[in-house]
């Protein structure tokens, strides 16, 4: 495979080539809400529809996030790269790696913990509050595998 050289060549080609990736991942994390919208509305009523939709957008504020935090870590390994300094460049991958880990804890237990009070924020009505809790706590015992794979890409 061709390493990306992100300092050379014209400026919106580069752009392109760093920033599509970033964009499909976040379009298929967006997906990940509708699929669940989509299969639930064909089996069951509207109270899991509204559960699924409000769990989906909490769902998706912490990935944003996520993706947030991770992309500033990409930034600090592109300017290691750069400079062509591999050795902090390998220093700032494993202490990312070290770092997302303890995030990935610690907002796995935030979210599995609070997902009760997360729901009740969201003003959700009463006849979705039980499917809106199941939905999260499902979701949340997925973040440490939301947070994995946007550090490896």
């Amino acid at each position: 495979m061709k390493e990306l050289d992100l300092t050379q060549g014209s400026v919106p080609k580069v752009l392109l080539h760093f920033a599509v990736p970033f964009l499909l991942a976040n379009v298929l994390q967006a997906l990940y809400g509708g699929a669940d919208l989509f299969v639930v509305g064909q089996y069951d009523d509207a109270a899991s529809v509204a559960a699924v939709a409000i769990g989906s957008q909490v769902m998706q504020t912490v990935t944003g996030v996520i993706l947030g935090l991770t992309t500033g870590t990409t930034v600090l390994i592109a300017i290691a790269t750069g400079a062509k300094d591999y050795r902090k460049t390998a220093s700032i991958i494993g202490t990312s790696i070290g770092l997302f880990a303890a995030v990935g804890a610690v907002l796995t237990f935030l979210m599995v913990a609070f997902h009760s009070r997360t729901v009740q924020l969201m003003h959700t009505p009463p006849e979705a509050l039980a499917d809106t809790e199941a939905y999260l706590w499902i979701c949340s015992l997925g973040i440490p595998f939301i947070i994995g794979y946007n550090v490896v890409c």
